[in-house]
């Protein structure tokens, strides 16, 4: 245990985000490990959907408010090179201000680092390549198709996937489409639902590439765009930083081109 929360403390000792909780202190009492961190006062995301009058889903704005402050605590875990691997209802904190706080970096690893063959996190919120199901690294991608899972559970009032045998959920996320969520949920807007649908792509590669592209796309949702339009126009290549200068001809045609493939 001891080793555990040191361990969640470094990791979370990297970041510095309003999303995230800030760790002033580690060490041990008693022989029992410690951790000073942020007070989040509030509620689970899971403990608001479950006071929701007769199972009613939270409305859209609301959704689109926590997605935009949950992905903004990914993107700084992401660009320190993290991946949370357990994102799910009960580990987002509804603060008394509305804003969402992403908890719990207990699972959390280096993206890339002996991840790949390893069935961790919460199975109803799991990405296939998170199951073992699908040889493919976890990266930030995966903490996208979790997010995406519970973006349609706020939504339509259950996630897209429920089964009571564990390994009928594991096949479910590996090859069985994500129901439309708009038969759901009629109101959502169709850019919304795209937006969603994209995110719970079974191929990692069919997703979006990084968290800049869906806080572009939630940009536009807040804005108050319905209709579909062309998503994740506004990411990077995936665990790249931009180092040239000089290039932005070059740098863009390629864009240009990569796009043009992956459509």
């Amino acid at each position: 245990a001891a080793v555990a929360f040191r361990r969640e403390a470094a990791l979370l000792a990297r970041l510095t985000h309003p999303g995230l909780v800030r760790i002033h202190d580690v060490g041990e009492t008693a022989d029992r490990p410690y951790l000073i961190m942020d007070l989040v006062v509030g509620r689970s995301l899971a403990q608001v959907l479950d006071a929701q009058p007769d199972g009613q889903p939270l409305d859209e704005a609301r959704v689109v408010a926590i997605a935009g402050d949950v992905v903004g605590a990914l993107n700084a875990a992401h660009r320190a090179g993290l991946v949370h691997r357990d994102i799910k209802p009960d580990n987002i904190m509804i603060g008394e201000d509305g804003r969402a706080t992403l908890i719990d970096f207990g699972l959390a690893a280096y993206a890339g680092r002996g991840t790949s063959d390893v069935a961790i996190g919460t199975f109803v919120y799991a990405a296939p390549e998170q199951t073992g199901m699908l040889h493919r690294p976890v990266d930030g991608r995966s903490d996208l198709y979790a997010l995406g899972v519970v973006l349609f559970e706020c939504l339509a009032g259950a996630p897209p996937f429920t089964a009571d045998d564990v390994g009928d959920l594991i096949r479910m996320h590996m090859s069985t489409p994500p129901p439309d969520l708009r038969t759901a949920r009629p109101a959502v807007s169709p850019a919304l639902a795209e937006m969603i649908f994209k995110l719970l792509a079974k191929d990692p590669d069919d997703r979006y590439a990084c968290t800049e592209g869906v806080l572009a796309d939630l940009a536009r949702l807040a804005a108050g765009e319905r209709d579909r339009f062309d998503m994740g126009t506004g990411e990077r290549s995936v665990g790249a930083e931009s180092a040239l200068v000089g290039r932005e001809g070059p740098r863009g045609d390629l864009l240009r081109r990569w796009r043009e493939a992956t459509a």
